[in-house]
């Protein structure tokens, strides 16, 4: 069982420097893309440097793997590429960030595999992780409340992740899912509150490459079902729904959809729960 200074040090801490930062951060131009993607970016890492500390240099476990390869991603959102200019670039950004950092976690995976296997399954995780980072960055019509009901989304479906990851037997990867779900509630508390701008694009590139990680890791060296981690990953797309089609707006709506993501999560933690291994053994 995780232990207080566990929990303050991958909830509470995370969720302090994410909300200072954010309030540092808000009035300036690249506040809501570079500046939120920073702030949440090194509250992440934060936690779980301080949950695991540095191990040094090369990483030698997949496990050790997973904080680097997060600074690449919060990297790229610091950069902005998958936000601006020409949609070629900002999907080739989101594509070769996905499998930079899956080639990265998986070495020792890739090592007993043929360079073709490992290759084309490198590349359609990578795919598919760069189909949902494009859908998660997509923008309706202005306005700031859709983009705190985002904000909201994407702290929920961390929370799954990290509740999946539990209940498939890894305590540690689920410890190191809870910075993401509280720097992610943090930004939602502060755009709510007014300390941050509303529209905060910079918690996307964040969130999938840190959530991808995870969920990769916990199907290929632990207990998570492949099959579950698309549903983990998917599960805050019903509100970007809110955000884009205009049948799909306002606050009711908005709030029916984020009921939508708990029945995924539901319905992931489910199986997640009916395929691990019993804790009574």
């Amino acid at each position: 069982m995780p232990e207080l200074s566990d929990l303050l040090m991958v909830v509470a801490l995370p969720a302090v420097l994410a909300g200072v930062l954010l309030l540092i951060v808000r009035r300036l131009p690249f506040g809501p893309g570079s500046g939120a993607a920073l702030a949440v970016g090194l509250a992440v890492l934060l936690g779980m440097l301080g949950l695991r500390g540095w191990r040094g240099w090369p990483p030698v476990t997949a496990v050790d793997r997973i904080a680097p390869a997060v600074a690449l991603g919060v990297a790229v959102g610091v950069a902005g590429v998958s936000r601006g200019g020409w949609l070629p670039i900002r999907v080739a950004a989101r594509l070769l960030t996905c499998a930079a950092v899956l080639w990265f976690l998986l070495e020792s995976w890739r090592q007993r595999q043929d360079l073709s296997t490992a290759a084309m399954t490198v590349g359609v995780q990578a795919a598919g992780a760069a189909l949902l980072w494009s859908l998660l960055e997509l923008r309706g019509a202005p306005g700031g409340e859709r983009d705190t009901w985002r904000s909201a989304a994407l702290m929920l479906g961390a929370c799954g992740l990290s509740a999946a990851l539990g209940l498939s037997g890894s305590m540690l990867l689920a410890l190191m899912a809870a910075p993401l779900a509280a720097a992610c509630g943090a930004a939602w508390f502060c755009a709510r509150a007014g300390l941050a701008p509303p529209e905060l694009p910079g918690l996307v590139p964040v969130w999938v490459v840190t959530a991808l990680l995870l969920g990769v890791t916990g199907t290929t060296f632990s207990d998570l079902p492949a099959a579950v981690l698309p549903w983990l990953l998917a599960a805050p797309l019903p509100v970007v729904l809110g955000r884009v089609l205009p049948l799909l707006r306002g606050p009711l709506v908005s709030g029916l959809l984020l009921i939508a993501e708990l029945g995924l999560l539901a319905w992931a933690l489910w199986l997640t729960a009916e395929a691990s291994p019993s804790f009574d053994q």
